[in-house]
């Protein structure tokens, strides 16, 4: 004779939901897992004179698939505080023709909020650096020296199309740019 047990029907209709929605994340995992970002470039922007940030000696090397490592000093000639304001442009790049394409990605905010909806970047960054241990807003100028910050780089590709991208990161004090770093990296899998 045959009985519907109501507990063991419970577990396995969980068991048929879960086991696909398991399996489609382990494959999500997998298939970023073998992203790999290539840094082709990464150097400050030439237009712009150092009477606000000097880059000094800053530099990235990569250290694996999906991490970037900084080392160097960038020197903070003025306080930056909420007046000034970063700009981030992610443009598509066709290496053969050297020209940057359409604009895929683009953010602006003001210096501070920026720093801190960044809280868990900025403490992995005093870590590796001499940054205050405690983030005040205007941030003082300085001379900051970074010994292997390792840029982990997961969140930049994951869900970006393989290609080249130029990265255009831009600090302005009010409407005018002030410095700016431009970066040239290949995403692939």
């Amino acid at each position: 004779k045959f009985q519907l047990n109501a507990a063991k029907m419970d577990k396995r209709l969980r068991l048929v939901f879960i086991y696909p929605i398991v399996l489609i994340y382990l494959q999500l995992q997998q298939t970023n897992a073998n992203r790999n970002i290539e840094l082709n470039a990464f150097q400050p922007m030439s237009e712009y004179d150092d009477s606000w940030i000097s880059w000094d000696t800053l530099r990235l090397k990569k250290i694996s698939r999906s991490e970037l490592g900084m080392t160097g000093d960038v020197e903070l000639k003025q306080n930056l505080g909420n007046e000034q304001r970063v700009s981030l442009q992610i443009y598509k790049y066709d290496r053969e023709s050297k020209r940057r394409g359409p604009i895929v990605f683009q953010i602006e905010k003001p210096f501070c909020n920026l720093v801190e909806s960044l809280k868990s970047t900025y403490d992995g960054m005093v870590k590796s650096s001499n940054l205050p241990e405690e983030f005040t807003c205007p941030f003082p100028k300085n001379t900051y020296t970074y010994k292997d910050y390792v840029l982990d780089t997961d969140f930049l590709v994951k869900d970006v199309p393989n290609g080249d991208y130029q990265l255009a990161a831009i600090v302005k004090n009010g409407e005018k740019a002030v410095a700016g770093l431009d970066l040239d990296l290949t995403v692939a899998s």
